[in-house]
């Protein structure tokens, strides 16, 4: 029940961001490709791990722009508590192309593969 309660808040979550923004998926330059994820509601087998899977990710395309806990920062994403911690925010973020923003992009691009993995973890985080 928990995983099915777990992935209702999170397609509601991103449907509804989705609804209330004018602007969801930048349409521009680096982004100009990048189209909006449908986040599912089931998760696939165990889900992606955080370790192999989700912290590389984050690593290549989030630490290194802004999220690596540095006093001026935003909001670290440096462990899973972190990350779990954040996640009603990163679903929809990443979902709809606002992560990583435009400024940042290009030099710490995110594959919609990553974004898929990162949305799949979400789902079957325990």
């Amino acid at each position: 029940m928990l995983v099915s309660l777990r992935a209702f808040s999170l397609a509601s979550l991103v449907a509804i961001c989705a609804c209330s923004s004018s602007n969801n998926a930048p349409t521009e330059g680096i982004y100009a490709s990048c189209t909006n994820i449908d986040a599912g509601t089931t998760c696939v087998g165990g889900g992606p791990d955080f370790d192999a899977d989700i912290a590389p990710i984050l690593a290549k395309s989030c630490l290194k722009a802004c999220h690596d806990g540095s006093p001026d920062a935003a909001w670290p994403l440096t462990d899973y508590d972190d990350v779990q911690a954040w996640t009603t925010f990163i679903a929809p973020d990443i979902a709809q192309c606002r992560m990583p923003p435009i400024a940042a992009a290009a030099d710490y691009p995110i594959t919609r593969e990553d974004r898929e993995t990162i949305l799949q973890w979400i789902l079957c985080m325990p």
